[in-house]
């Protein structure tokens, strides 16, 4: 109840101790929070950019066909005007 009304938040430091144990455990679990924190960051960059890739290669991809596709009717045209 009283973590809801904080909206979860907890104190990870003991700021008063004088328990160099203690200090060294508060420490050790701050820098497995902010590695967890970069880590998710980081997955969620490397999910975007490769989806991010996976569009533009499909949009380079429909590019193509349609460049190729146009350079058919053009000699198609062309060949027509020969006639």
């Amino acid at each position: 109840e009283i973590l809801h009304l904080f909206d979860n938040r907890c104190v990870l430091f003991d700021n008063k101790t004088k328990d160099a144990a203690k200090r060294t455990e508060q420490i050790g679990k701050l820098r497995s929070l902010q590695l967890a924190r970069e880590h998710a960051a980081r997955l969620k960059v490397e999910v975007t950019a490769k989806s991010t890739q996976m569009k533009s290669d499909d949009k380079i991809h429909k590019l193509r066909e349609d460049l190729e596709r146009a350079q058919r009717e053009n000699e198609g045209l062309h060949k027509g005007v020969e006639i």
